[in-house]
């Protein structure tokens, strides 16, 4: 049974999707997800490896799966270009959360995993403590035009 809210958010388009349960959402309406219900007809959203294959095939087209509790948010995402997923999750975060909302980025195509707050990601200058340097002048750029926009 999941514990607190659940989304599906694309990194293409920004649309955001409430869920219960990632896997039944993608498993019932394969096609939102950018698959045939071809891909998904065998797969059983109460089995384990079928429930993680489920995610992770709407996480590969482009979709972020995101469920918050109490504590904090976690994000996870298997799409490149970082900056496609950030540009949709940051501004949905400082839109639904407050600033000091912890938040963990499990980045699958990186096999990284970030750690921070809102107000970490949403500051251009803080979120080195959140991506760290190397991903830093990737979204230099991006976090900027982020920032700008939520002034």
């Amino acid at each position: 049974m999941p514990i607190g809210e659940g989304f599906f958010i694309s990194a293409l388009t920004g649309e955001v999707v409430p869920v219960h349960e990632h896997a039944h959402e993608v498993k019932t309406d394969p096609e939102r997800f950018g698959l045939s219900p071809a891909d998904v007809e065998d797969l059983l959203p109460a089995n384990p490896k079928d429930r993680e294959a489920l995610v992770r095939m709407a996480m590969k087209k482009g979709w972020i799966r995101v469920r918050a509790d109490r504590a904090r948010i976690v994000a996870e995402f298997d799409w490149s270009p970082l900056d496609d997923v950030l540009a949709y999750l940051i501004p949905w975060l400082a839109e639904n959360y407050g600033p000091l909302t912890r938040v963990e980025l499990h980045d699958m195509a990186r096999r990284k995993r970030y750690e921070g707050t809102v107000e970490e990601l949403v500051d251009p200058e803080r979120v080195v403590a959140v991506v760290g340097v190397t991903e830093k002048r990737m979204l230099g750029a991006l976090l900027k035009r982020l920032n700008e926009s939520l002034r």
